[in-house]
């Protein structure tokens, strides 16, 4: 007896959907079913920073659950629901993380690709992950390091361009034979364009 190829009735990830829907989907990391990430994370600022880094540079509309600008946490609901922490401005570190999701939603509004992009997956190594955000007129390369020490990436790219600039920090990176090296600490990211 001859065995028949079963195929899939679905497709993974992104392809399960048209690209029209994907672009307008909620694109979340908390909300009033889940734990707060920070809860998750136990209090590590860094850890949050790297999920909306992904969150603000990959396809679909973000959605902030209010407070995860400010690290609130909170277990599950009622506990994810505390009352907004209005005496976060008397502490830098709260402030700091408030700037750090001003500035990617500002990176965000101020380029397309980012928006209404394609999505390309370009390496993952461990918990090293990069990929590209394209249009017709733009590419972007995001490099996430999740892992817990720094790494060294070298990511090969098409672009005929010689130098990128993180979008996150105005640092200049050389681009040599379509590739581009990159140093990162350990929960940290580069938006490159």
């Amino acid at each position: 007896m001859q065995c028949k190829k079963i195929r899939p009735r679905f497709k993974p990830g992104l392809l399960n959907y048209p690209v029209q829907a994907t672009q307008v989907m909620m694109n979340l990391i908390d909300s009033h079913d889940t734990f707060r990430y920070l809860e998750t994370a136990k209090g590590d600022y860094s850890k949050l920073k790297m999920a909306v880094l992904f969150q603000m540079s990959f396809v679909g509309i973000p959605h902030i659950w209010y407070g995860d600008e400010i690290g609130m946490m909170g277990a599950h609901d009622p506990d994810n629901r505390r009352p907004f922490y209005w005496k976060y401005v008397n502490e830098p570190k709260r402030v700091e993380l408030r700037n750090f999701y001003k500035k990617l939603i500002s990176i965000r509004k101020q380029n397309r690709a980012l928006r209404t992009g394609s999505f390309k997956s370009l390496l993952t190594q461990g918990k090293v992950f990069a990929y590209q955000r394209k249009t017709e007129n733009e590419k972007i390369f995001v490099i996430l390091n999740n892992e817990g020490t720094s790494q060294k990436i070298n990511l090969k790219i098409d672009t005929n361009k010689t130098e990128l600039t993180d979008l996150i920090s105005g640092k200049k990176y050389k681009v040599t034979n379509q590739t581009v090296s990159v140093g990162l600490p350990a929960y940290s990211g580069v938006i490159l364009k």
